[in-house]
């Protein structure tokens, strides 16, 4: 039995015409309108959740072709600075073993004596380059030295030469209190002796020694003065820097043996003597 089927363009039912008995319109080849289908919509699908991508590990003959490629850049700058600090610190083991070469005080080991030169002194001295090698010394033997005296026989013009016999004496001791100038040093003393033969340093006791302050008058100037103030230019003269209790300062004493006679005859045991003041240089009168 053949089912009534509607016509494409009206609706009509229809059963095997070849048009529409209502609108007229053609049917299909077998005289029946398209059959009507319905429209099935697809379901809505719910993705699932994405997964983390996942690095896949490297095909094995890529894998051996990198290895074929040798270390990273980063791998042979690493191994550039392990090298060279190596080698540099083999240079320094080597610096360190071989040293400096000793040095004539190193050969000549430790001194028994510190005090003695190894070697004879100038035979001119100036006054003040001697105050200052002596005052090296005293520091050698104690800290806190401090200059008490100095004296030059056969000084000219501030020079003492050694080889016509002069001789130049500096004497430190260890304050007993404050180590101002007048104060007391203790009973030992230390004296540096300057002769054509060495120059030598011993302790020796000195009871009563006073503080002198270091002279800013230096002997020359000190001879100069001197020479000014009447004594011969031409004849030897002996110097002595020392704390006058009396005038409260430093004073170099400039003197000279009294000159022969005009008749020849041996000169008195009088000395002409100048005091100068250690710090001006000034003439002090009595």
């Amino acid at each position: 039995m053949t089912l009534p089927s509607p016509c494409a363009r009206c609706g009509a039912p229809t059963t095997g015409q070849s048009h529409c008995p209502k609108c007229g319109a053609p049917l299909g080849s077998a005289g029946l309108a398209p059959p009507q289908t319905s429209v099935q919509l697809p379901a809505p699908q719910v993705s699932a959740p994405i997964a983390p991508p996942q690095v896949s590990q490297l095909a094995p003959s890529v894998a051996r072709k990198r290895s074929r490629r040798g270390p990273s850049l980063q791998a042979m700058i690493i191994w550039l600075m392990v090298a060279g600090a190596a080698v540099v610190i083999a240079v320094l083991l080597l610096v360190a073993q071989s040293g400096p070469a000793p040095t004539e005080v190193e050969l000549a080991g430790p001194s028994a004596e510190p005090e003695a030169s190894a070697e004879p002194p100038p035979k001119i001295w100036v006054i003040s380059d001697a105050l200052v090698d002596a005052k090296t010394r005293a520091r050698a033997w104690h800290e806190d030295a401090t200059l008490v005296q100095v004296s030059a026989t056969g000084a000219r013009a501030g020079l003492v030469d050694l080889s016509q016999g002069g001789v130049i004496e500096h004497v430190f001791g260890v304050p007993s209190r404050v180590a101002l100038p007048g104060n007391p040093v203790g009973v030992t003393v230390y004296v540096v002796r300057t002769t054509v033969e060495d120059t030598s340093a011993a302790e020796v006791a000195r009871p009563g020694a006073l503080i002198a302050a270091e002279p800013t008058c230096t002997g020359q100037e000190a001879w100069s003065k001197a020479v000014a103030a009447g004594l011969n230019r031409e004849r030897p003269a002996s110097l002595e820097y020392r704390h006058e209790a009396r005038e409260g300062r430093g004073l170099w004493l400039v003197s000279q043996q009294d000159e022969p006679d005009a008749d020849g005859s041996a000169p008195s045991a009088a000395k002409l003597t100048r005091r100068v003041d250690g710090q001006s240089c000034a003439i002090v009168r009595r």
